[in-house]
């Protein structure tokens, strides 16, 4: 049966792909990571930017939590200190949190209030305080 669907396959001029049957075209845009989006091929890192998505290690995340996340990591790594963090929808507190857990939830519940002072102020002094970043 596999090889009557391998037959059938290399008949309509498909190739294989990994795990999937392509056509030859498909096939080199793949192995050079490409997407196709909106009928043209383009870069998949282009094309999850497009998304609002930007690379965090190994996952793409909203760009505003990547941008936190990474600007936590490299700070981490030149203090040489683990920090936990709060992720709240506007904001990341990133610090030596107690394990229960509980400062996490404190400093949750006061980030959006935090960041919506921090962009009052901002935006009348006619500057974005966040410029795509979460505070």
């Amino acid at each position: 049966m596999a090889r009557d669907l391998e037959a059938e396959m290399i008949a309509r001029g498909l190739v294989r792909w990994r795990d999937q049957w392509v056509t030859p075209e498909e096939k080199v845009h793949f192995e050079k990571n490409e997407v196709l989006v909106d009928g043209k091929w383009i870069p998949f890192e282009a094309a999850q930017r497009a998304r609002g998505l930007e690379l965090c290690g190994t996952e793409w995340l909203p760009r505003a939590e990547a941008l936190a996340r990474n600007d936590v990591r490299a700070t981490s790594d030149v203090a040489k200190v683990t920090f936990a963090l709060a992720l709240g929808p506007d904001a990341l507190v990133a610090g030596p949190f107690l394990p229960t857990g509980l400062p996490r939830r404190r400093h949750r519940a006061g980030l959006a209030k935090g960041r919506c002072g921090l962009d009052v102020t901002h935006a009348a002094e006619g500057a974005r305080a966040s410029s795509g970043r979460m505070s």
